[in-house]
Parts: structure tokens; sequence; C-alpha cells
């Protein structure tokens, strides 16, 4: 083993880099095994990315992105105007004024797990970006990870809390240009 310029190189070939004391793996070299995925059933939507989370690691390699889906009336700026949005750890909140109305911000947005089998899939989910508008094609989806974790989609677009959000195994997403 031996250092150089910030640089430490050990056996079996592998490079890790230390910049101002913090360690950058390398990429992963072989992607870990894809989800099992049964279809719930076949799923089309426009919808408004209000946010997006990205989740790192090898345990969120195919399911690297949620993102919040806006449809509807809670597309328009003026009716999320004021409103807050987080996310963390795979749920979504938001935080409505009493001048708004939640129930409808509930019933027009969704925590959106997204979900890849193949590399293109992963690029594609990666490439989204908040605040912009598609048409997205694909299926909502039950995925079973081989780590053991498992995502089970809802199908109904009024429920709330654990087991609310869409599993949705992304196809195609088409960017519908903002007025």
């Amino acid at each position: 083993m031996n250092t150089n310029g910030g640089c430490l190189k050990i056996g079996l070939g592998f490079l890790l880099l230390i910049i101002a004391g913090i360690l950058i793996l390398p990429a992963l070299q072989t992607p870990p095994t894809p989800p099992t995925i049964q279809i719930v059933e076949p799923y089309q939507i426009r919808a408004k990315i209000l946010g997006i989370k990205r989740y790192r690691g090898q345990n969120n390699y195919w399911a690297p992105v949620d993102a919040i889906f806006a449809w509807g009336p809670a597309t328009d700026p003026k009716t999320t105007e004021g409103i807050t949005f987080s996310q963390s750890g795979r749920w979504y909140h938001f935080y409505a004024p009493p001048s708004k109305d939640a129930a409808l911000i509930g019933h027009h947005t969704a925590n959106t797990h997204l979900v890849a089998t193949n590399p293109a899939e992963r690029e594609l989910i990666l490439s989204l970006e908040s605040g912009q508008t598609y048409f997205f094609e694909g299926a909502l989806v039950n995925a079973s990870f081989p780590e053991g974790k498992v995502m089970k989609s809802s199908t109904s677009r009024t429920d709330r809390g654990a087991g609310a959000c869409e599993v949705f195994l992304l196809k195609k997403a088409t960017l519908i240009p903002n007025p």
C-alpha cells in the first residue's frame, strides 16, 4: 500500500481517492441483481415533478429516485404557491397554509418510487428534473429486491400513509415544455 498525492492505491487494482479527508469510492463495477417485478397494472400519467429525492448505495441502485408527482390542479403554480413539499426516508410531506385546500393537494400529488430493471431505465430515471412536466409510461409494480426489501404499489390516488406510494417501473418519459 502506498500513498501519492491524495490517492491511496491498494491491492487488487482498486484506487481510492481521498480529497480533503473525504473518501471517494469508485463507481460500482457490476450492478447488483435487479428486482423481481410483478406488474400490477399498466400506468400512464401526465405529471409535473414537484420534488426529487435521490437515494444512493447498492440497496437503492434499482430504485434510485422518489419523485413527487402532481397532476390536474396541483400542476398550477397558483395552486401550490405557499405550499412546502419535503421528502425523507421514502416519504413525502407537505405543509399547506390554512388558505390552501390541503385535500386538493393530497388528492393530486403522490410520492412515487421510480424503479428500473436495466441500465437504460435507471439512466432515464436519473435524468428527470424537478419542476418539469412529463408524460410518463410504464407500469405500477410490486418489486422484490435481492436483499429482502419489498416495495408494493398503491393503485389508489386518494390513499394516505404507509403503503400509499406508487411504485412505478418507468419505461418512457416525454418532456412536455412548460408554458
